[in-house]
């Protein structure tokens, strides 16, 4: 088909309509999610203000040591 140019179809949605389905898809979304923490399928993250902290101060974003100190040198 080299060569045929095609229509480019784009489609659009008012912006209430939008907030409609966004609230539509995240009621499902919350309750699956509940379902997994009890379950303890994710870890609690920490926030970015801690896990700058934790690189600031060598260790990574999970809080865990590392680099040549971390290693036993």
């Amino acid at each position: 088909m080299k060569g045929t140019k095609q229509a480019v179809w784009r489609y659009t949605i008012s912006e209430t309509a939008r907030q409609e389905i966004l609230e539509w898809l995240l009621a499902p979304n919350h309750k699956i999610y509940a379902k997994e923490m009890a379950a303890g399928l994710h870890e609690k993250r920490k926030g970015k203000k801690a896990a700058k902290a934790d690189v600031d101060e060598g260790r990574g974003a999970g809080g865990e040591e590392q680099g040549w100190e971390a290693e036993g040198h």
